[in-house]
């Protein structure tokens, strides 16, 4: 859960979400990094999932 928090805290510091209305359910990146945790294999399988977090809010 820590990766969600962590991910949290990084979409709410930013000065382009200040003042807009976000909704953010860290529960469900976290269930989301387990299903990609589950289905990879190997190396990816022992990467942190904090290095993920880049990848994920650089769309957002």
């Amino acid at each position: 859960m820590d990766v969600a928090l962590s991910m949290t805290n990084y979409l709410f510091s930013k000065e382009e979400y200040e003042e807009k209305n976000l909704i953010f359910s860290p529960l469900s990146i976290q269930a989301a990094l387990a299903v990609m945790d589950a289905g990879s294999d190997g190396r990816t399988s022992f990467s942190p999932s904090s290095d993920l977090t880049p990848l994920i809010t650089s769309p957002l």
